[in-house]
C-alpha cells in the first residue's frame, strides 16, 4: 500500500469483491482497526445499513439476547457476519448493471488481461492516400491513433515541424471526404468541440505551414493517416458517469475504458493505478498489453 495513511481505491475494490491476497486482507483489517476514515468509507461502500437490515430480517433474537453477558458475543458475531457474509450480501444485492460491469474488472484483477473490442482492428492504419497535396513530411501525429475517444470533444496532438509557423488539421471520413478543417493554429494541438457523430470512425491529417507559404502534409500521402472512433452515445454516457462517481478507482476505470476501446484513457488510469499499487503485477501486465495494442 503506497499511502500508509489510507487504503487505496484498489484495495477497497479488491476487498469488496474478494479479490485480495490473504496478506492484503489482513492489511485491510489491521488498517481499518485504527483508521476511522477508512472504516467509515468501507462502511459506506458496503452499505452496512442495508446489510444490517437484511441480516436483521433473518436473525430476530429476543431482547434477552442482548443482555450484558451476550454483548461480547454479539460484537464478535457482527464482525464475523461482516467478514464472511459481506461478499454474499454484495452478490445478492448488486444491481444487474453493476454485476455486468464488475465481472470484467474482477477477472482483470485476477489475470492481468483485458479483452479489447474487435473494432480496434478496423482502426489500425492501412495504406491509402488522403486528399491534401503531394508534399511529404516526417512528422508524427500523436493522438488520437487507433483508439476510441469519449467525446464529444476530441483533441488532436502532433509533433512540431521545424520552421512551421502554423498548422491546419483536416478530419475526414474513411472514404476521404472532408468532415471539418481547423483554422490555422500556432500550437501543436487543436480541439474539436462538435461536429462528429457518435459511433463513427474518422481519420485525420495535419498541414504544416512555413512562413514562406510552403505546406507539408503529415503524414505524407504515401503513408496511412491515423484513425479513431467517437464512442457511441450510450457507452460514453455510462463511462462519464462512472468516471464522475469513481474518479479515485483508477484500476476499475482503466479496465472499463480499455474494454470500450478508449486506449489512451485506459493507459492513463492504469498508469496511475500502478503508481498507487507498484507491487501489483496484474497492473503492469495490463499496461504492457496496452503498450503493444494498436499504436499510440
Amino acid at each position: 500500500m503506497n499511502d500508509k495513511r489510507h487504503l487505496t481505491p484498489e484495495l477497497f475494490f479488491g476487498f469488496e469483491h474478494n479479490l485480495l491476497l490473504p496478506d492484503e486482507v489482513a492489511e485491510v483489517h489491521a488498517h481499518i482497526a485504527v483508521c476511522p476514515d477508512c472504516r467509515r468509507k468501507l462502511a459506506r461502500q458496503a452499505d452496512l445499513d442495508g446489510m444490517a437490515g437484511a441480516i436483521h430480517a433473518r436473525l430476530t433474537p429476543s431482547p434477552s439476547f442482548f443482555s450484558r453477558s451476550n454483548l461480547g458475543f454479539a460484537a464478535l458475531a457482527a464482525s464475523l457476519v461482516f467478514a464472511s457474509g459481506a461478499s454474499l450480501w454484495f452478490v445478492t444485492h448488486r444491481t444487474p448493471d453493476a454485476e455486468e460491469t464488475s465481472v470484467a474488472v474482477r477477472e482483470a484483477m485476477k489475470t492481468g488481461h483485458i479483452d479489447l473490442p474487435g473494432f480496434l482492428n478496423d482502426l489500425e492504419e492501412k495504406q491509402q492516400t488522403l486528399m491534401g497535396g503531394s508534399a511529404t513530411g516526417s512528422g508524427r501525429l500523436l493522438a488520437p491513433r487507433a483508439t476510441a475517444v469519449l467525446g464529444p470533444r476530441v483533441t488532436f496532438r502532433w509533433e512540431p515541424q521545424p520552421g512551421a509557423s502554423s498548422y491546419r488539421v483536416g478530419v475526414f471520413d474513411l472514404n476521404g471526404a472532408v468532415v471539418t478543417t481547423s483554422p490555422d493554429v500556432a500550437a501543436t494541438e487543436w480541439s474539436l468541440e462538435t461536429g462528429l457523430q457518435a459511433g463513427r470512425d474518422y481519420q485525420w491529417q495535419v498541414t504544416a505551414i512555413q512562413p514562406t507559404g510552403e505546406r507539408t502534409t503529415l503524414p505524407p500521402p504515401s503513408q496511412t493517416p491515423p484513425r479513431f472512433r467517437l464512442a457511441d452515445s450510450m457507452a460514453a454516457a455510462r463511462l462519464r458517469a462512472l468516471a464522475d462517481s469513481r474518479k479515485e478507482e483508477h484500476f476499475r476505470l482503466g479496465v472499463e475504458f480499455a474494454q470500450a476501446g478508449l486506449l489512451d484513457d485506459a493507459r492513463r488510469e492504469l498508469t496511475r493505478a500502478a503508481e498507487l499499487e507498484p507491487m501489483r503485477q496484474q497492473i503492469r501486465t495490463m499496461l504492457n498489453e496496452l503498450a503493444s495494442a494498436p499504436p499510440r
